[in-house]
Order: C-alpha cells, then sequence, then structure tokens
C-alpha cells in the first residue's frame, strides 16, 4: 500500500470541506479564483497562505487540520480577533 503525499491528504481534506458544493461555486463564494482551486484541487499545488486564511475565514475549519490532519476541523464560533481586523490584507469578522 501506497503512502499518500501530504498534497493528496490536503486535497481529501479540502473536497471534505467543499462538500456536495461544486467546487468553482465553492471557490466564488469564499472569493478564491477557479485557477487557483484547481491548481491545489488537479495539480497538487500548495495554496498560499492568504488562501489558506480565506478558506478558514469562510468556512470555519482549522487551517491546522486543513493542512495536517490533526486536531479537530471545526473551530469554534469565539472571537479572536478584534473589530475591524486583517491578517495579510484580508478583512476578518467575526
Amino acid at each position: 500500500m501506497t503512502e499518500k503525499l501530504p498534497m493528496d491528504q490536503l486535497k481529501e481534506r479540502l473536497e471534505f470541506v467543499i462538500g456536495k458544493e461544486r467546487p468553482y461555486t465553492f471557490a466564488a463564494r469564499i472569493g478564491l479564483g477557479k485557477s487557483t482551486l484547481a491548481g491545489i484541487l488537479n495539480k497538487g499545488a500548495c495554496p498560499q497562505t492568504s488562501t489558506l486564511i480565506k478558506i478558514a475565514m469562510n468556512t470555519n475549519i482549522s487551517i491546522n487540520w486543513l493542512l495536517t490532519g490533526k486536531g479537530h476541523p471545526w473551530l469554534d464560533h469565539v472571537s479572536l480577533f478584534p473589530p475591524d481586523a486583517s491578517i495579510c490584507g484580508l478583512a476578518i469578522s467575526n
């Protein structure tokens, strides 16, 4: 049995997050370009930090879980940031 590479595992976790929604509909809903999502899902591209933040902030998914599979996938809805906060230029809404 062949061990899965980390990007294969990331793809599986991202597909879990997307669920039954069409991938490009998901991308549009959270503000990702189609090519960005396609690169991750189809080519095994490593997502940029800003992409991971968009996914996490729009889906309530743990970046740690998305990248490593460790911990719980869903974040508790707790405000961790002050109003009008941003990370890497991306606005954060609590």
